[in-house]
């Protein structure tokens, strides 16, 4: 996988805890992260998300619950 930039990691990690929160193999909904702590709008945030599937560290879930899903936290 490519290498993050630090505000890349800060989205990361938000997009972490949010999986972690729900338990459920690392799915998470990044609309419900904390993304305003790191001064960002929804639309940056979404960007970031973009950025982070192209590089392999998350993948989009399509006709689930969850709006995407962090890599390494799959079974």
């Amino acid at each position: 996988m490519e290498p993050l930039t630090i505000r890349e990691q800060q989205v990361l990690d938000l997009c972490i805890a949010n999986a972690e929160w729900y338990g459920e193999e690392g799915g998470f909904c990044y609309e419900e992260t904390a993304y305003n702590t790191l001064g960002l709008t929804l639309q940056q945030l979404k960007g970031y998300i973009g950025q982070l599937v192209k590089k392999g560290y998350l993948l989009t879930c399509e006709d689930c619950y969850f709006s995407h899903v962090v890599k390494s936290l799959r079974n």
